[in-house]
């Protein structure tokens, strides 16, 4: 028998637009900018008809509107007392539920669409969020590497399943004002030098009693830490990719700096080999993927190649 949830997503999967809202705070509109551009491009490639609204700073605004002037997105300033551009960012993000118009799709900029969206946002509940890591099972007092965290702040650990920022929903919901009022001000209490939003996120979702329904990992899937999931995967999370330098974003955005165009082909090419990586990867990322026929065949040409440079 098909489950109540399953069943209210079919009945609901053609609701009216789902806005979406982005966070983007670079003033020189550089790599950041574009990297947004193809996200909002991968979106609108699926869903052509849904708003998009990109929240900057004041500092953003002018680069930002010019560059994504052919996106057709609403370019809204958020007032930001923080200096710095990352906590900036979070500055932005953690206050959106309160500054933005009910119900919205959220989504980071290091994201992909790959697939069709209808049936998350025809899912019920009043705030919706994958687990973080796509481990369902992994609270937060399993993270030994946080306990200090909150302890230094007074800050009971969240006994909750942990939740991953990069995507979620926000309903109209007395819970969420309630959350939209807390998730900014405990942010601001736990504010460092590394400016994480999540751990003021989850307690904001825990002293709120929010109605948290934990949707399906295809919808955030963290393909840079378990390439298999972008065999499924509708919202591609890379999580990483400003660091690797080797995924499928850093080659989608390379190609729309150098050509200024979506680089559909390249996409729907990385959608049909299922794994996350820029074209031509490195053995090891398809073997990582579970591509082990192709990582021993790449391998294979890579060391016949050696050998036969050798010899010359």
């Amino acid at each position: 028998m098909r489950s109540k949830r399953y069943t209210f997503a079919r009945q609901n999967h053609r609701l009216s637009k789902m806005k979406t809202a982005y966070v983007l705070v670079d003033p020189t509109g550089g790599r950041l900018t574009s990297m947004a551009a193809v996200s909002i491009a991968s979106l609108r490639d699926l869903h052509p008809d849904w708003p998009v609204q990109v929240c900057v700073d004041q500092d953003s605004e002018a680069t930002v509107s010019s560059s994504l002037s052919h996106l057709d997105v609403d370019v809204r300033v958020i007032p930001c007392e923080q200096t710095q551009d990352m906590h900036k960012s979070r500055e932005i993000k953690t206050s959106l539920i309160k500054r933005l118009t009910r119900p919205f799709l959220f989504l980071d900029i290091d994201t992909l669409v790959l697939r069709d969206l209808s049936l998350l946002v025809g899912l019920p509940g009043e705030f919706l969020i994958a687990p973080d890591s796509n481990q369902r099972k992994r609270r937060i007092r399993d993270k030994p590497e946080l306990e200090e965290w909150f302890r230094l702040r007074g800050w009971p650990v969240a006994d909750m399943v942990a939740v991953n920022s990069g995507v979620w929903i926000a309903r109209k919901a007395d819970s969420v004002d309630r959350l939209g009022e807390l998730w900014p001000k405990l942010w601001r209490e736990g504010i460092t030098d590394n400016p994480m939003d999540q751990p003021s996120l989850w307690t904001a979702v825990v002293q709120s009693n929010v109605d948290l329904n934990l949707i399906p990992d295809r919808y955030n899937a963290l393909v840079l830490r378990d390439p298999k999931l972008m065999r499924t995967a509708h919202v591609a999370h890379f999580i990483r990719s400003l660091a690797l330098g080797g995924s499928l974003l850093d080659d989608a955005v390379e190609s729309y700096r150098a050509t200024g165009v979506y680089p559909r082909q390249l996409i729907q090419a990385a959608i049909r080999r299922s794994d996350p990586w820029r074209q031509n990867a490195e053995p090891w990322m398809y073997w990582k993927s579970g591509h082990f026929t192709k990582a021993a065949i790449e391998k294979g040409r890579r060391m016949l190649r050696l050998r036969a440079n050798a010899i010359t």
